[in-house]
């Protein structure tokens, strides 16, 4: 909900701390769940990490020690390798194959934004609405954090571009010379050149990137769509039958980037132990609080994410 007038704005902060600065837990509770209610719709809406790996939530009895990290851990096990099958002559025998389990683990961190502390009295005559103050201040650097964490995972994995990786054998961060509907179509044969034979379940590109898309004419995009392009916009949502994230975050999917990633089966896990949560301490005239989250978000295959690079 969004307040149309700065009077309703007042009346909203008021009541907050009214709220705020009672005794009575349970009003102190109510006061809190005016900004945590908010603050949990805004970071489902608004993250990328999610539409990749759905989060999961688990409890304490899913977690295990680990004796790598003083971390909590949940280890998942991945699909073992097997042979292939062969024809043989009849009275043969099968030959022996050692079935080894491989496994991963995925350690938790705490996520936090800065603790933001506020004059309680300077609340009086403000105009605007604290609780989408409050909310978009405090999930920004949460979301930009995770979104910063799998990113990093990615490129880490990737090492370097048009670097051959040992797990694979190809390079799976590619360059080209330049984005057009063959490039596009050379990218979307990365994952399916190493020995997984994974296919793009989604890519992720920012918004100006999508805009050099958009540039394509009759001959590349076909048909009407070049037209579309240009009166509205990007209205697909697939290319080459692929869904597209775009976002905002220039900073972790850098102009000209694609970064591509498999299905969710055979891509890895993303956990959520604490969903986030803001803690609220009002003290005489003091106001602080932050937000905070513990999860983890881990790439189980590396075969499962690419990066290409277009000139742009």
């Amino acid at each position: 909900m969004q307040y149309t007038s700065p009077e309703e704005a007042r009346e909203f902060n008021a009541a907050l701390m009214e709220k705020l600065a009672s005794t009575d837990p349970m009003l102190q509770k109510q006061g809190a769940d005016m900004v945590t209610d908010f603050t949990r719709w805004r970071y489902r809406e608004e993250g990328w990490l999610p539409k990749i790996l759905s989060p999961i939530p688990v409890s304490n009895s899913d977690l295990q020690r680990s004796v790598r990290t003083d971390r909590n851990v949940i280890v998942i096990d991945l699909e073992p390798e097997s042979p292939a099958a062969m024809m043989v002559g009849y009275n043969d025998w099968p030959e022996g194959h050692l079935i080894i389990g491989r496994r991963y683990e995925a350690a938790f961190h705490r996520w936090q934004t800065p603790r933001f502390m506020v004059d309680t009295s300077l609340l009086r005559t403000y105009h605007i609405d604290l609780r989408t103050v409050l909310s978009d201040n405090a999930l920004k650097d949460l979301m930009a954090a995770e979104d910063h964490g799998l990113k990093s995972s990615v490129d880490s994995i990737l090492i370097s571009a048009n670097a051959v990786l040992p797990t694979s054998g190809v390079a799976q961060w590619r360059t080209h010379a330049d984005m057009s509907r063959d490039s596009l179509m050379d990218a979307a044969k990365t994952l399916r050149t190493t020995p997984s034979h994974l296919y793009p379940a989604v890519w992720l590109v920012n918004d100006v990137t999508i805009f050099d898309i958009m540039k394509f004419g009759r001959d590349e995009a076909g048909g009407d769509v070049a037209q579309d392009f240009f009166l509205n916009g990007f209205t697909q949502e697939k290319i080459n039958g692929i869904p597209i994230i775009i976002t905002n975050k220039h900073t972790l999917v850098p102009t000209g980037t694609i970064y591509q990633f498999a299905p969710q089966n055979a891509l890895g896990k993303h956990f959520v132990l604490q969903d986030v949560t803001m803690y609220i301490r009002h003290e005489a005239y003091n106001l602080e609080f932050f937000s905070y989250k513990e999860s983890c978000a881990v790439i189980g295959n590396v075969n499962a994410v690419a990066r290409n690079d277009f000139n742009v």
